[in-house]
Formats: C-alpha cells, structure tokens, sequence
C-alpha cells in the first residue's frame, strides 16, 4: 500500500513540475560571436547547449538555438538578425559585447556598436521577444568573476566557465519564459 502511494506522489510530482515549468514549446535563441558560438570549446560545451540542457532537466520544453558566429561584430549580428532569431521565438539571450569586441578589430566606433544594439533590442521588443543581455552572465568575464574560467588566449571561456555562464543565465531566462506566456 506505501509503495502505490509513493508511486502516486511522483506522480502527480511529475505533473505538478510539468504543468509549472509549461508543456508548450518555447524558443530561445543565443544570439552572439565567439564565446556563444563556443570558440575553442564546440558548440556542445558552449553556453546555450548548457542552458538548454539545465532548462530540459527542470521540465522545461525548450529548444535553444546557438546563433552565435565566430569572429562577428555587431552589425554582423544585426544584419543577421531577422534570420537568426525565427517566428516563434520567445526569449533572444544577446551577447553584444562579444560583438563589440569584434567591432573593435575591425574598426567599428563603440557608438556605432550602441546604434546596432539599440536597432537589435527595438527590432526584437517590436516582435514581443523578451531580450536578455548576456553581459551578466559573461560579457566581463573578469568582473564576473570568471577570469580563472578563461582560454590560455585570455578571452574565451573554458567549459567550466561556459557552465557558469549557462547557470547564470537560467534564473532570467526561465523569468522571461514564464512571463512570455
């Protein structure tokens, strides 16, 4: 008799955590350059594949796309965007400042940098997408506190560092999620 009972509490746990987390299926896309697309690392270690993986293990129905291009600016991202970030997407994890990095190397103005990322923010709010920005999580990873978690280049994450990234994204994103309907 306990067995059955317990057997009906996980249950009806099960239930309870997949009605709580939502059935439908949400979209989430990391829109970003080198870390996001997991230079050094793959993409299978990098941060989105992490989150989704964190977010799938909490009940969640979520695919999270890796939009991230090596070596890209921000107005690679803009030009991209559209493209990028598909109908039905839900919540859009930007990492800019990956960007801005780029923009740097290849001469792009940081108020130039800004006017792309205001254009990306305005375009996606326009479309009902809830946008995180990634500088949280990483975009300073030395005042993040992830500088012990960076490549022997002194910029890109390990995968321990892409981890940390990903954990530190899942709190706003499953808000956004919630919030998203």
């Amino acid at each position: 008799m306990k067995r059955s009972a317990l057997n009906l509490v996980r249950g009806l746990s099960a239930i309870a955590i997949w009605a709580i987390a939502g059935a439908a299926h949400a979209q989430v896309v990391a829109l970003g350059a080198n870390i996001t697309a997991g230079t050094t690392v793959g993409e299978r270690a990098a941060y989105p594949a992490r989150l989704e993986s964190l977010l799938q293990s909490l009940g969640y129905n979520v695919q999270v796309t890796n939009a991230g291009v090596d070596g890209d600016t921000t107005a690679g991202m803009l030009a991209r965007l559209d493209n990028a970030v598909p109908d039905g997407t839900k919540v859009v994890i930007l990492a800019a400042g990956e960007g801005i990095g780029n923009d740097q190397q290849t001469g792009e103005t940081r108020s130039q940098a800004n006017v792309d990322i205001d254009s990306m923010v305005s375009r996606l709010q326009a479309r009902q997408i809830a946008v995180i920005p990634a500088a949280g999580a990483f975009a300073n990873e030395t005042s993040a506190g992830l500088s012990e978690h960076l490549q022997p280049d002194g910029v890109h994450l390990t995968a321990q560092g892409q981890g940390l990234a990903a954990a530190r994204l899942l709190p706003e994103v499953i808000d956004a999620l919630q919030t998203s309907g």
